[in-house]
């Protein structure tokens, strides 16, 4: 998001320019704001009137046709009025004309991805009786390449939904419609529940979801004859849902959970879960036993398919599963895998890298090269990306060197100060040797029996810099063996508006009943208890304390720490046992290639409880404590009431 609005600034007006600088330095805002308290976790943002509108549009005119099912557009107004914008494509397609013709290979891959959308039915030529149609009916689509650099080969044809002509533009004609994909970070998470793994991908996913007829004139767009730049343009129209329309995810979404609902009874319950594992076009989902894997990835090949949805690039860190897939469904990257005695390669699993022959997470450290200014410096720190915190202990010192610019109000393409030059040109250095920085993608190794009981154990921590939590997955088998497993992490930097380090242990607190709460939701796993560590005892007796009344900082984050724990939840650990102590400091990443507390956890949880640190006895000496309110004490006295009265008259 940061990224986008960098690039937007660049090609504005110097007036647009300001406006656009302000909105960036309150995106940059969020990286170091104190979350307000009342953005707890929850299933969603509840629906809105105009989400249920939609909802009900679909459920109520939807229909299967072919094999696929076909919903209108939500338009704002039915039927919709548009004005006629076909001069607005017609200037866009001259620019892509240019880029194409300076770009040969460009051409004939976009050629190549046009003519896929015709030969698949996804789009279709207008009739010669219909190119008359007005009435406001009608809606000319500008469409433009974007490319991937992860799939350099891959085109990708955007229609520019939001393209806007006499300040209207089709996306604000339309309802967007709820979000109804699961979380990324709860799929990834029960991606990590069981020892065997399997990814595939639905194959273009919007386009497999009609629109009805009476729409398809809003979809319009101008190419050329045989995609040859010489020939006259024809008017043409997408006859599916496309990319760039602010409605299709959620019509997608939609179309893919009616075709569980109306197609899940004749397959197993198993089958029938695993439609919380998909993230938009994406299925993660992992199993206890190859036997399993091999049935559901038949069910799965099936089920979807009755509602038009294909799976397809299979991939599994399994080989005796991956030898059940036919060939023309395996990913690219297995398909020419010797099986028998070739290792298999390393994938994305929704942006994370997935070791496959390894069965672990690994760190994507690819950062662009961008200019040493505070601009260039937050295009690097926004790309890592990093959505379960495996390296938030060396991410949070370069948001830290940015927030140190940000301090010195420097503009935005200034160069950095020689210091801060050094400290960064270094981090940029240490980020090569993260790619060899891993984490076990199962919570539970190898070698683990039956489990028995899993808690989740919640560090949190803070300094003047940051504030930040971990959380592990302990795991105890029938033999009474625990382990301990990251699941992740979280770090955010200390406002630039000082606060107490007590305040900021506070906000450490309620960030790690904030994770757990969204852990608790998300990862699938039956939880006997969640137990909270912290190293604070200001914070210790803040929460045990029920008898004080605090200033209203202090009493707001005490009061939602009490919403969702007990005080005897709450355990202290010293700084040095405290892995989240990491995150709000920074380690070098030398010491994060090695066996350490962040990855690992603790040494003590391998052990049983009565080996933990003791809880310590909790005095409640606040009475000295700043953040307690001083008590009020009024004082009367009893004397002739008839005498008071009348020394008032």
């Amino acid at each position: 998001m940061v990224e986008q609005e960098e690039e937007r600034i660049e090609k504005e007006s110097p007036k647009k320019m300001t406006k656009k600088k302000t909105r960036l330095e309150e995106l940059v805002r969020r990286f170091w704001e104190i979350e307000a308290l009342h953005q707890t976790p929850g299933d969603g943002s509840p629906s809105s009137v105009e989400d249920k509108r939609a909802i009900k549009l679909w459920s109520t005119t939807g229909q299967r046709v072919q094999g696929h099912y076909q919903f209108p557009i939500p338009f704002r107004r039915q039927p919709p009025c548009l004005p006629d914008n076909r001069a607005l494509a017609e200037r866009r397609l001259l620019g892509l004309k240019k880029r194409l013709s300076r770009d040969t290979r460009l051409r004939r891959r976009y050629k190549e991805e046009m003519k896929k959308l015709f030969n698949e039915g996804f789009a279709e030529r207008v009739p010669l009786r219909q190119l008359s149609k007005s009435g406001g009916n009608s809606w000319y689509l500008p469409h433009h390449p974007v490319l991937n650099p992860n799939k350099p080969d891959k085109v990708r044809i955007v229609f520019d939904c939001a393209a806007a002509f006499t300040k209207t533009s089709l996306n604000n004609q339309v309802l967007q419609g709820p979000d109804l994909n699961n979380k990324l970070i709860g799929v990834l998470m029960r991606f990590r529940q069981e020892p065997i793994a399997l990814m595939a991908d639905i194959e273009a996913m919007f386009h497999q979801v009609k629109v009805n007829p009476e729409h398809r004139d809003t979809l319009r767009f101008l190419w050329w004859e045989d995609g040859d730049l010489t020939q006259t343009l024809m008017t043409c129209r997408m006859t599916v849902h496309l990319f760039g329309g602010v409605w299709s995810p959620s019509c997608a979404a939609y179309a893919l959970q009616r075709t569980f609902q109306d197609f899940g009874d004749g397959f197993s319950d198993a089958a029938n879960r695993e439609k919380s594992n998909f993230y938009v076009d994406d299925l993660l989902l992992s199993v206890t036993e190859p036997k399993e894997a091999i049935t559901i990835s038949r069910q799965l090949r099936h089920l979807p398919s009755l509602g038009g949805f294909k799976l397809t690039k299979w991939i599994s860190n399994n080989k005796e599963v991956l030898n059940t897939i036919p060939l023309e469904s395996r990913h690219t990257g297995v398909k020419e895998v010797n099986l028998g005695c070739e290792d298999l390669p390393t994938e994305r699993a929704l942006g994370v890298m997935w070791d496959l022959n390894g069965d672990q997470f690994a760190a994507k450290v690819q950062a662009p090269t961008q200019p040493a200014t505070k601009r260039g410096l937050l295009a690097v720190v926004s790309s890592v990306y990093d959505p379960l915190g495996f390296i938030c202990p060396f991410t949070i010192k370069a948001k830290h060197i940015f927030q140190d610019e940000c301090r010195r109000k420097k503009d935005w393409d200034e160069d950095i100060t020689k210091q801060t030059l050094h400290k960064w040109l270094r981090w940029l250095e240490d980020l090569k040797s993260l790619r060899n920085f891993k984490v076990p993608r199962c919570y539970r190794p190898g070698g683990l029996g039956c489990a028995t009981s899993s808690q989740l154990h919640d560090f949190c921590d803070a300094s003047q810099v940051a504030y930040a939590v971990v959380t592990y997955l302990r795991t105890v088998d029938n033999e009474g063996t625990a382990i301990c497993s990251f699941v992740c992490g979280k770090a955010r930097l200390a406002p630039l508006k000082q606060l107490t380090v007590p305040r900021l242990e506070l906000c450490a607190a309620v960030l790690a009943t904030r994770v757990d709460q969204t852990i608790k939701r998300e990862i699938g796993v039956p939880l006997e208890e969640s137990v909270f560590w912290t190293d604070s005892m200001i914070v210790i007796m803040y929460i045990s304390n029920l008898e004080k009344r605090f200033h209203t900082f202090v009493a707001n984050r005490i009061s939602a720490i009490h919403e969702v724990t007990e005080k005897a939840q709450w355990r202290h650990v010293r700084s040095r046992w405290n892995p989240a102590d990491d995150a709000t400091r920074g380690i070098p990443v030398e010491d994060m290639l090695k066996e350490c507390r962040w990855s690992d956890g603790p040494s003590f949880l391998s052990l049983p409880e009565k080996y933990w640190p003791k809880k310590p006895e909790i005095r409640h000496e606040l009475e000295n404590d700043p953040e307690v309110k001083l008590e009020t004490v009024s004082l009367a006295t009893a004397g002739n009431n008839a005498d008071a009265i009348m020394k008032l008259l």
